[in-house]
């Protein structure tokens, strides 16, 4: 009698055992159908530091799939990089199967997916024309017809682009009390700070606390509190000449002070450095000129430097804190700061850099 007692108990372990799948499990079938990416992994990253790996799977014959569960939604970019070109895909880690073909960029199989390729789906829809009649224009050989072509290229865009962001905050407004919400602010043009606070009216906790929602709220803080009218911000830097570790304040001292924020690699910043240097050239002994290099690396620098021939003070930083500290969001920034450290003017570019300076120096 005992050992038919145990042997019920271990039916009905197996029949509970089948009945009770973790609620919190996913799985992602996915297709990857490109010869060259046979055997190459496929990594779930996360949307808001792609260092950190979620799963990851082998492609084979075309496929991969990975299984695991997940306590709330998780928003992911699905990458695989060989070595001519990479595939990436954004998929919503949820409990259900995921099917996801990353050539097609397909997406299915459970709610928010579904509403992601259905977003994913108008998104090209919107820029595959644009894209096509941008490649038809470059391939114009008379230059007066592809000037035509482009300026009626970029009415086309900019009418795209407004019903666009329509289209991006509809979809947010009904996904702000879930994780796509994330993915849908990642998508919004630029925002004030009051802006930004609007939208997260109503948020869902995991949108406002998502770390890419808090770093974009960040940013504009920090934006905000270093506008035109505010004092500047010190940071620290590293002196381009010496190597030696400094401050900004070390190089302003109470001068008038034009600060550019730039790259080597950067085609822009570059196309402003004569006017840096015509301001150089021209009030040199009234007003501080620097260039602070950011994201770039130091033998890049140098060459730049070299090449340009940027005769002014020359100072690096290597560790994002500076341009984090200014809420900069792209390069070149050129900034104007007052013989008091209030920031005149942000986002100098060509003739008003040196309308500003003159206004400065009066």
């Amino acid at each position: 009698m005992k050992k038919l007692s145990l042997i019920l108990c271990a039916v009905l372990m197996v029949l509970v055992g089948c009945k009770t799948k973790d609620p919190n499990q996913y799985t992602v079938n996915g297709l990857l159908d490109d010869a060259a990416f046979e055997g190459v992994m496929v990594y779930a990253l996360d949307f808001a530091d792609n260092s950190i790996t979620l799963d990851s799977a082998v492609i084979t014959n075309g496929a991969f799939s990975f299984t695991n569960t997940t306590s709330q939604p998780k928003l992911v970019r699905l990458r695989a990089e060989g070595e001519d070109k990479s595939y990436d895909l954004f998929v919503v880690l949820e409990p259900g199967t995921i099917h996801a073909d990353m050539v097609t960029d397909s997406l299915s199989g459970t709610p928010l997916n579904d509403e992601l390729y259905q977003f994913n789906s108008y998104d090209k829809s919107i820029g595959d024309p644009l894209m096509a009649e941008y490649a038809m224009i470059n391939e114009m050989t008379d230059t007066a017809a592809q000037s035509a072509a482009m300026e009626e290229f970029v009415a086309h865009y900019d009418a795209a682009m407004e019903e666009y962001l329509k289209a991006v905050n509809q979809y947010y407004d009904r996904n702000k009390g879930n994780i796509l919400g994330v993915y849908f602010i990642s998508n919004m043009g630029e925002l004030t700070l009051d802006e930004f606070n609007k939208v997260l009216e109503g948020a869902a906790p995991e949108v406002v606390n998502h770390p890419m929602v808090q770093q974009k709220l960040s940013k504009l803080q920090k934006l905000e509190q270093t506008k035109a009218g505010n004092p500047y911000v010190d940071i620290d830097v590293i002196d381009f000449q010496t190597g030696a570790t400094a401050k900004l304040s070390d190089y302003i001292a109470g001068k008038v002070a034009l600060v550019d924020f730039w790259a080597s690699w950067c085609r822009p910043c570059r196309g402003e450095i004569p006017n840096i240097a015509n301001i150089h050239k021209k009030y040199g002994k009234k007003m501080v000129v620097i260039s602070l290099n950011v994201w770039d690396k130091p033998e890049a620098q140098a060459a730049a430097i070299q090449e340009l021939n940027m005769n002014w003070i020359q100072l690096s930083d290597t560790t994002k804190n500076a341009t984090e500290a200014y809420g900069v969001n792209g390069i070149p920034q050129i900034m104007l700061i007052g013989a008091d450290g209030t920031i005149l003017a942000r986002d100098l570019r060509e003739d008003a850099i040196e309308a500003a300076v003159i206004d400065a120096l009066k």
